[in-house]
């Protein structure tokens, strides 16, 4: 059981220092990427569509950090499970989809899609 806290630590580790260095290029550049875009007040299907590409994302991230450290660096010792990291890794993406939906910007006074597909 430790072997997956560890790991989770250290890819969450990894995953928030993406995040600010994605913050820094949104505050460069101006652009709605992840940090602005979550605070972005978006109409509720593209709020949907938000929430499951996070989540998507978070999962992946997951994944492939730990195939990177498991199976090409061989970082891992002895008693690690890939089929335990899956279900670990995909009850936390459905809690991040949750939260994720629940506090981001919406309104739902905007169209769906923007108006663009009306």
């Amino acid at each position: 059981m430790r072997i997956y806290i560890y790991l989770l630590l250290k890819s969450h580790l990894c995953l928030l220092i993406l995040i600010v260095i994605t913050y820094l290029i949104e505050v460069i550049t101006g652009k709605l990427l992840l940090v602005r875009w979550f605070k972005y007040k978006k109409d509720l299907k593209s709020a949907e569509g938000t929430a499951d590409r996070e989540a998507f994302l978070y999962f992946m991230f997951n994944i492939v950090y730990v195939i990177y450290k498991a199976y090409i660096k061989n970082d891992i010792s002895h008693g690690f499970s890939f089929i335990i990291w899956l279900l670990i890794i995909t009850v936390l993406s459905i809690v991040v989809r949750k939260l994720y939906f629940k506090y981001q910007g919406i309104d739902p006074s905007k169209p769906d899609y923007g108006g663009f597909l009306d």
